[in-house]
């Protein structure tokens, strides 16, 4: 009975992951992983001698003991592809921080341009009325 829970627990889990990425809250690429894990659940809940036959034909005396080490493998190398992801996310972060602040000192320097050559042109202009002024 215990393996028909491990089954409605995958189907469930494997529901709420394609729920998740219906709605955008998980990507795919991090969706496939859950959605093979939570297969796994079903699979194993549905035909728990494959995880003894497994077992057996590995050297392995205690079946579910083969179920926890490969699912505490498969947990780590999660949490490896979740540390690498943000590692990635965290350099492109800084990355476009850094082009931004770039392109906003050039902004401000080709505004600082724009308003030397106005405050020359208005410059100008008033020493062109001075003269005409001054003629009459």
């Amino acid at each position: 009975m215990s393996h028909w829970i491990s089954a409605i627990i995958g189907t469930l889990l494997g529901v709420l992951i394609f729920y998740a990425i219906r709605r955008d809250r998980l990507l795919v690429r991090h969706g496939l992983g859950w959605v093979v894990a939570a297969a796994a659940l079903v699979v194993t809940g549905i035909y728990p001698k494959v995880v003894d036959t497994i077992a057996i034909y590995l050297g392995v005396g205690y079946p579910p003991t083969l179920a926890f080490v490969v699912a505490f493998a498969v947990i780590i190398i999660k949490i490896l592809a979740v540390d690498v992801e943000l590692s990635n996310s965290e350099v492109r972060i800084t990355r476009i921080t850094q082009h931004v602040a770039m392109l906003e000192a050039t902004i401000s320097d080709l505004r600082g341009q724009i308003e030397m050559e106005r405050a020359g042109q208005d410059q100008h202009k008033r020493i062109e009325f001075v003269e005409s002024a001054s003629q009459d």
